[in-house]
């Protein structure tokens, strides 16, 4: 005996013979509404009530009794155990052979081999009609994959023709005391989702591979740098990010390449000037231009009072600072120092004998 399951959409056309819907049991179709819109099916209640029940009501669980359900507690709770699994291991009757086959549907008519023709037969009937050559879902998918490839072959084409150089880097070289231009290979490790996690605590840390790309963009920096007079003072950086899509950011790069360069360069990344950071999309190839370089030829130093880079000369000798130098400059030591003693003495008495000399004899000395 089958059982209706209440998810599955059931044929008005089907035979509902031997099905269950709720206490009801078919028993056959009334023969007095063949060929009506609404046919009706014989049905036995769990009670033993017959009565004919109209197939919509059926199909859609309107009629589930003929009203003994009422007041039974777990009726509710039959509704819900119509599932798929009472209708396994049950066996049908194949409509076109007239075998028996195992059940793999709640509107199973055919067995599977008679299945798999007449949907063969249907598809060479459609095709027939509509006048086009039957082609196999394979060759199909192939040549939606040998159209994709193309695409992308042709896109690759045009990335590579507009490919960024590392010439591009610092194009006013003649600004700069010392250059140096280097490409790292392009990682999202760098990028804002992909650097970071969370621990079970809180606590955030960098990935390994954050930290392993860092240190390999350490060792490239300190490789290109060889030769180079890094000084204290401003270090341009000019970066480039050619990435394979749209997903990463170009400024989390910005930050964990300053935090790299800063270890290779040994100078701090408050000295640290972007003369431009930009962004490519390329297919072929994703790399991190980079450049690095200085302007001045001598260390400079800020002021603490007046702001202004200036070279180590124009402050004063203090050794017990790590520069050796003293925070502020002899111009503003100068505004800020004080007299000597003696000076002061002598501006105190030029201004007491200012003050006894009367006012008449000055104005008499003026006249003509």
């Amino acid at each position: 005996m089958a059982t209706a399951y209440p998810k599955t959409r059931i044929s008005p056309r089907q035979d509902l013979t031997g099905w269950q819907f709720g206490f009801w049991t078919v028993l056959g179709r009334d023969p007095n509404s063949v060929g009506s819109r609404s046919p009706k099916w014989f049905c036995r209640c769990r009670c033993g009530t017959e009565r004919a029940v109209v197939s919509v009501n059926l199909r859609s669980a309107i009629s589930l009794s003929c009203g003994c359900r009422r007041g039974v507690r777990e009726f509710s709770m039959i509704r819900l155990k119509k599932s798929w699994d009472t209708l396994l291991g049950q066996q049908i009757i194949c409509a076109e052979c007239d075998q028996p086959c195992p059940r793999t549907g709640p509107t199973q008519r055919y067995c599977e081999a008679c299945a798999d023709r007449r949907a063969i037969a249907c598809k060479a009937k459609w095709y027939e009609a509509n006048g086009s050559k039957p082609r196999p879902r394979e060759a199909v998918r192939q040549t939606q994959v040998r159209k994709r490839s193309g695409l992308m072959e042709a896109g690759r084409a045009i990335s590579v023709g507009e490919r960024w150089s590392l010439d591009m880097v610092f194009p006013d070289e003649a600004d700069f005391a010392w250059v140096r231009r280097f490409e790292v290979p392009f990682t999202y490790a760098f990028s804002k989702n992909h650097s970071a996690s969370i621990a079970a605590e809180g606590h955030r840390f960098l990935r390994k591979e954050t930290c392993g790309a860092r240190e390999a963009v350490t060792n490239i920096v300190r490789l290109a740098i060889q030769g180079a007079d890094v000084l204290p003072g401003k270090l341009y950086l000019d970066i480039l990010v050619l990435k394979p899509n749209h997903y990463g950011d170009a400024i989390n790069v910005l930050d964990h390449l300053s935090d790299a360069i800063k270890i290779a360069v040994g100078l701090d990344d408050r000295w640290f000037c972007v003369a431009r950071i930009d962004w490519q999309i390329i297919k072929v190839d994703p790399v991190i231009l980079i450049g690095i370089g200085q302007k001045h030829t001598e260390p400079v130093h800020v002021c603490a009072y007046c702001g202004r880079l200036l070279p180590y000369d124009r402050f004063h000798v203090r050794k017990r600072s790590k520069t050796g130098i003293d925070r502020q400059c002899k111009d503003c030591t100068s505004h800020r120092k004080r007299p000597s003693r003696s000076k002061q003495k002598q501006e105190s008495q030029q201004n007491i004998i200012l003050e006894d000399i009367p006012v008449r004899t000055i104005e008499r000395i003026d006249q003509p």
